[in-house]
């Protein structure tokens, strides 16, 4: 069963040992898929992982036509569902969700196709699709940082230089009832001016501000202002900012 278009990646750690998780998004609205209760993984070991476990440029294109391979026999089939891999400990494991274990042909199938490479595989019944949901779907804090690397990467198409500080511009939303004085209370010594606070008639509160910073250091900021938003009964809702060119020459 071919997988959604609707994929993402971001970076966490297992075991202590980073690692990046790759996912299919879009199914999640359907899942746990009715009769696709059993989950499999087919597990690589790299040859020339990163020290510290993690995928290298030299192999990157190795690895991608060994997923390429495993989605060209697995797409097809309508009993086996692909939704995520996990790379990390030199090893990268695909995911799958099937109406039964139904991995091992296509085990033998990649281990034929790549015969440079270590392959083991597994099943185990996870009709509630928990290691989806607990292991590779991203958490909200993940979800933010998805969103700042797509802002990061459209201000980098634009020219932008993200380690030249500038001001910019922060959101939050507060529905009826949340804390936007503690939330506002709460803000980084980096604020800019005063903040906007501007209430609608069915109760909802918007928050605009302004922080001064460097956009290449917007991670730790926006997990800081979207914990605060969280603790205050609101939502932190993004941040934007105008891009700035290198200032060397």
């Amino acid at each position: 069963m071919k997988s959604s278009e609707n994929w993402n990646f971001y970076a966490l750690r297992v075991d202590g040992s980073p690692a990046s998780n790759c996912v299919d998004i879009g199914v999640a609205d359907a899942a746990p898929v009715p009769g696709f209760g059993t989950l499999s993984f087919l597990s690589v070991k790299m040859n020339m992982p990163r020290p510290d476990g993690l995928s290298s440029n030299e192999e990157f294109e190795t690895l991608s036509q060994i997923e390429s391979t495993l989605q060209a026999f697995v797409d097809p089939s309508p009993s086996l569902r692909y939704v995520g891999r996990s790379t990390h400990d030199g090893g990268r494991d695909f995911f799958f969700y099937s109406k039964g274990d139904e991995l091992g042909a296509v085990a033998e199938h990649m281990v034929a196709a790549w015969p440079g490479y270590e392959f083991s595989h597994g099943s185990q019944p996870d009709p509630d699709w928990g290691v989806y949901w607990r292991f590779l779907y991203p958490s909200a804090e993940d979800f933010q940082r998805m969103g700042n690397r797509d802002v990061l990467e459209q201000l980098r198409i634009h020219g932008d230089d993200h380690a030249v500080p500038r001001e910019i511009d922060h959101y939050a939303v507060f529905e009826a009832g949340g804390d936007v004085e503690g939330f506002m209370a709460a803000l980084p010594d980096t604020l800019v001016g005063e903040a906007l606070v501007n209430e609608d008639a069915d109760g909802t509160t918007t928050v605009a501000f302004k922080t001064f910073g460097c956009p290449a250091e917007i991670d730790d900021l926006t997990i800081d202002l979207f914990r605060a938003a969280k603790d205050h009964g609101g939502d932190y809702d993004g941040w934007g900012c105008v891009a700035v060119p290198s200032q060397c020459n």
